[in-house]
């Protein structure tokens, strides 16, 4: 589809809250009073008569922005889909922390309005590829916009995991996994298991080993170009069930001793509006504080 073919709005709402639901009817009403065209989710059903809806790759391979209503969750659920389709992201506050948000109940009308006369800086984010390798087959691919995560996953027993960068060794992480994010999840999962925080206009992946049992382990980080793979090292036989990749949270695999998870910088980027210039520290201090 061109460009020209597409709506100016698709809305979303994933979060089933009261907050979400009002904010995503407000919006809507007020697009139909403006003669704005747009489409809303699926699953995101309005009280409103005389709206278009569509699947969730639909609505981002038809609209020019994504209006995602909601928190950060639901910016990573909808990321994937705006990645793929080149849809520009932008977030409607209505959860809880807002990293990945611009716009609240005060100023979206000022951001929608910027939108249209394209009043805004396009942000390119890096986002991750994974997959998921046993013996010489791909078993699964997935793409994130936070972080891929090799975890145990339930009982409370030590694993070994093995990380090479390139083909060479960098280390063996005995604990409980090994984390890999991008910058924009660098104010994430990775914060909570001693990452560095980085702006998320850079190009890096980074890695931190997850409560491991060894006094030298420290998070690395590396280029977007480089290939990760991580290894899941023979260990007991409870591996099968205690292991597991997830991606942003939200999707996930089972893996088996020997399984190797592959994770790159992805093709895709996802593109977001800036509508009001924000201090990335300042913004930090105020949401984590």
């Amino acid at each position: 589809m061109n460009e020209s073919d597409r709506r100016p709005f698709g809305l979303v709402f994933f979060a089933k809250n009261q907050r979400c639901a009002q904010l995503c009817n407000e919006v809507a009403r007020w697009m139909q009073n403006e003669r704005i065209p747009f489409f809303v989710d699926e699953s995101s059903v309005l009280d409103l008569v005389e709206v278009d809806y569509l699947p969730t790759h639909s609505l981002a391979s038809q609209s020019q922005y994504i209006i995602v209503i909601g928190g950060d969750g639901s910016i990573l659920r909808a990321s994937r889909y705006c990645a793929r389709y080149g849809s520009i992201l932008v977030g409607l506050h209505g959860g809880t922390k807002g990293f990945l948000t611009q716009l609240d109940d005060k100023n979206w009308k000022q951001g929608f309005y910027r939108l249209l006369e394209g009043n805004f800086r396009l942000q390119k984010r890096l986002m991750l590829s994974a997959q998921v390798l046993r013996g010489n087959s791909v078993l699964k691919k997935f793409i994130a916009l936070n972080e891929a995560v090799i975890k145990v996953s339930s009982i409370s027993r030590i694993m070994n995991f093995r990380l090479e960068v390139n083909g060479s060794l960098v280390d063996e992480y005995p604990g409980d996994g090994i984390l890999i994010s991008t910058p924009t999840g660098s104010t994430g999962y990775s914060l909570s298991a001693g990452g560095p925080l980085i702006q998320p206009e850079h190009d890096l992946l980074l890695m931190s080993p997850i409560c491991t049992h060894r006094f030298k382990a420290r998070p690395c980080i590396f280029r977007s170009a480089d290939v990760l793979m991580v290894e899941v090292l023979p260990h007991s036989p409870w591996v099968a069930s205690e292991v597991a990749l997830t991606l942003d949270g939200q999707e996930g695999y089972h893996l088996e001793a020997g399984d190797r998870v592959r994770v790159v910088s992805s093709r895709y980027k996802v593109k977001m509006a800036v509508l009001f210039e924000q201090d990335f520290f300042g913004t930090l201090r105020s949401k984590i504080d």
